[in-house]
């Protein structure tokens, strides 16, 4: 009883302090919306048709836009808005460099 009472307020903390994981899906249950993150699309809409989308080492979190001689991070989470509309939001549950799935 203890225990669950301090696990809650633990959550409660890390929640209210912004702590809890990148990309951490909402309350209610998810629905896949998308096995593929448009990280290219993503790329071209952030940063123009000059744009293209490599990963560094085949990373889950390699994912980059470049554009010129600049490199730039990727918002997973607004790469699948774009792609799946409002209230969608990436996630990676297998770690790996393809992994990336959106869900709402």
């Amino acid at each position: 009883m203890h225990a669950q009472r301090v696990f809650r307020i633990l959550t409660t903390v890390a929640l209210a302090a912004g702590l809890a994981a990148a990309g951490s899906a909402p309350a209610q249950a998810a629905t896949m919306v998308g096995t593929d993150v448009h990280v290219a699309e993503y790329c071209t809409w952030k940063y123009g048709a000059a744009s293209f989308a490599f990963n560094i080492g085949n990373t889950w979190d390699g994912w980059r836009c470049s554009l010129m001689s600049a490199t730039y991070s990727v918002d997973m989470n607004r790469a699948c808005s774009l792609a799946y509309g409002a209230g969608a939001y990436a996630q990676n549950p297998s770690m790996t460099w393809n992994g990336w799935r959106c869900y709402r």
